[in-house]
């Protein structure tokens, strides 16, 4: 059994390749609403990415790997919310990795609906 295969299913900070973070809020009825997405690529099918809260304006973007996959470029999203209003918005959030830590600016939603 080669090292990767023993690896398959971990559940581990991610690795992904040209990883985009965004950051922006929301207007809504009854406040404002944080939202963090991030775009990725890997070279096979079947990864899945999620964030996981780390407290306060942090999260880790985390990646489970296939049990099963093809060599076969893939593309993915994952997003979140606070899932309530902020009272304070950030002007940054912070997002942990497999590469480090990233600063991603939060953008102010400009739509007048």
């Amino acid at each position: 059994m080669s090292d990767e295969i023993s690896y398959l299913g971990t559940i581990q900070p991610s690795k992904a390749l040209d990883i985009q973070y965004k950051a922006y809020t929301r207007q809504f009825e009854y406040g404002v609403v944080l939202f963090l997405t991030a775009t990725c690529a890997y070279p096979r099918l079947q990864y899945e990415i999620f964030f996981q809260v780390e407290g306060g304006f942090t999260w880790t973007l985390m990646e489970k790997e296939p049990t099963i996959s093809s060599p076969i470029i893939s593309y993915h999203i994952a997003s979140t919310t606070l899932g309530q209003p902020t009272a304070d918005t950030p002007n940054t959030v912070t997002v942990i990795d497999g590469y480090g830590s990233h600063e991603v600016v939060v953008e102010n939603d400009s739509t007048d609906d």
